[in-house]
């Protein structure tokens, strides 16, 4: 009877001593689990890395002890949850909160697998993870506040003459199904990113395919676009537009297509930027790493943009081509006349690359100032200069020369323009110094016959009809026309006389005797005559024309 009751009374022993085992271990594990569920919540880990803990050596007999009986408050700062004289910076209760927080692993974005209209609106102004489930026509816009990607899945979203305008949050674009069919279409902006700025637009598949006049992409300033993958064209054949890069923008091409467009990605100011393809491995690019990434053209608006193109192939790069653009790329057309007068470009294995000029391969010069293309050249040639030619040109387009008193020094050399209707040589007036005896002239320096080839080898028109502009044509070149118009004279413009300019006016052509006792053949009866000392003028050849060659 004895031994039941000592048997009793262990059993109540153990039992108690597992209730107060229980009951005396921290609460941690589940204030943790319910931190998971609730923002505001605080850690119960301590904050210097070492765990509040309550002693359970209760079943030997030694007293249950807590280290808040000897804690005294840091006094430092208000509110400091650490111990006075404690290490390292001060711990609120905020800063716990924030700390627990910032641990939350379970994200409140969630992929939305949408087939209207209306869903695809209300989770991306959510700021969630949109998946296509079916084709989908906006009947307005939809805005991006929060950061988004959005699968296309292989599905269409038409967008029409509405966009998916960017601002407050960063959208990421891409085509999940395997036979990468997703596009996403429309006629005006597809994405417009012309809100807030320091928004994010990533393309890493899909399709997007403007079918309108406007660009398919706008970056407006503080905005970047980033495409490594996928396509981005413009069917429209005559819209301007396909990436537009404002003012402030960056564009950042290094995988992908962007197809169609008069100026593909158009660069308008100085503080637009573009950077296509990413640095070749070795000193020059592949095969490989050219067909990474197309881009059908470049427009700088601004000589001043920074444009770095390191690899790829793009069509072509026009406009205000600066001298510190990176052109390591191929190109699929000649863009010699675009260049700076130090560059020059140079076709080998059917494409072509841009690399520093060198006076062996030098087409002209202005003074000290070389040129790779002649066009280039003449167009940069200003009042008084004189332009040099170092070599034979053949082309299809006019050498055009807008400046007083500018000389062409073809320096033994031929020029050919093969374009139909052409000019050889092209004169006009800047207006400014003509009146006051402006002159422009072709001569010939170098020891041999130099030649003008063009359906209209010269041609010199002043602009005003009250400002002279006379040429002159030097010894040792002939002009050669496949039609009979060798000099075609505008109506201020005239020729000094020379039996050789005589000859090579075919029709028409007005003698006059000038005060300074030279005399200068006119296209027009009625320039001559008024600049003839007797005011009359002598017809050279037979007259066709619309005008009565009368003062009155």
């Amino acid at each position: 009877m004895k031994m039941k009751k000592r048997r009793h009374r262990n059993l109540l022993a153990l039992f108690l001593a597992a209730t107060l085992t229980l009951a005396s271990l921290p609460g941690t594990v589940m204030a943790e689990e319910i931190a998971d569920d609730a923002e505001n919540t605080v850690s119960t880990e301590s904050a210097v890395g070492t765990e509040n803990t309550v002693s359970t050596e209760s079943t030997s007999g030694t007293e249950n002890t807590s280290d808040t009986e000897s804690f005294t408050a840091c006094a430092k700062t208000e509110g400091c949850t650490l111990q006075d004289g404690h290490e390292g910076e001060c711990i609120t209760p905020e800063a716990e909160k924030k700390v627990v927080k910032e641990k939350r692993t379970v994200s409140t974005r969630t992929d939305a697998p949408v087939t209207d209209e209306a869903s695809l609106q209300a989770a991306i102004e959510a700021g969630r993870d949109v998946t296509l489930a079916g084709n989908i026509e906006l009947t307005k816009d939809v805005t991006v506040a929060g950061d988004v990607v959005l699968d296309l899945n292989g599905f269409v979203l038409t967008t029409g003459g509405y966009s998916i305008k960017v601002g407050g949050g960063d959208l990421t674009i891409r085509d999940g199904s395997a036979g990468q069919t997703g596009k996403i279409t429309g006629t005006d902006y597809i994405v417009d990113m012309n809100l807030s700025g320091g928004n994010t637009v990533t393309l890493e598949s899909g399709t997007l395919e403007g079918t309108g006049w406007t660009a398919v992409i706008r970056v407006a300033s503080g905005d970047s676009f980033y495409m490594s993958g996928g396509i981005v064209r413009q069917t429209q054949s005559n819209a301007t537009y396909v990436v537009m890069v404002n003012a402030g923008g960056t564009a950042n091409v290094t995988g992908g297509r962007i197809e169609g467009g008069i100026r593909g990605i158009s660069l308008a100011a100085a503080t637009s930027k573009l950077t296509v393809g990413n640095m070749p491995a070795g000193n020059s690019q592949t095969e490989g790493e050219a067909a990474a990434v197309y881009v059908s053209s470049v427009y700088a608006g601004n000589a001043a943009a920074a444009v770095v193109l390191n690899s790829g192939t793009v069509g072509k790069v026009f406009g205000n081509v600066g001298t510190d653009f990176v052109l390591n790329c191929w190109f699929e057309q000649d863009v010699s006349s675009s260049l700076p007068g130090s560059l020059v470009a140079e076709r080998i294995d059917g494409h072509w690359i841009v690399r520093a000029l060198t006076e062996e391969d030098a087409v002209a010069k202005i003074g000290d100032t070389l040129y790779g293309s002649l066009v280039k050249a003449a167009s940069e040639l200003k009042d008084g200069e004189t332009l040099t030619l170092l070599r034979d040109y053949e082309g299809s387009q006019s050498v055009a020369v807008s400046a007083d008193n500018a000389v062409i020094d073809l320096n033994g050399y031929s020029i050919t323009n093969t374009a139909e209707g052409g000019y050889g040589i092209n004169f006009s007036s800047t207006y400014s110094t003509s009146g006051a005896g402006g002159s422009v002239s072709v001569i010939n320096s170098g020891s041999g016959t130099s030649k003008i080839t063009a359906a209209t080898p010269l041609r010199v028109h002043s602009g005003n009809s009250q400002n002279l502009l006379p040429l002159t044509l030097g010894d040792n070149i002939e002009l050669e026309s496949a039609g009979d118009t060798y000099i075609e004279l505008g109506t201020s413009a005239c020729i000094e006389y020379s039996d050789a300019a005589a000859s090579y006016v075919k029709t028409g052509g007005f003698l006059s005797a000038s005060e300074d006792g030279g005399q200068y053949i006119y296209g027009s009866f009625v320039a001559a005559a008024e600049n003839d000392v007797n005011k009359t003028a002598v017809l050279l050849n037979d007259y066709q024309g619309g005008i009565a060659l009368s003062l009155i």
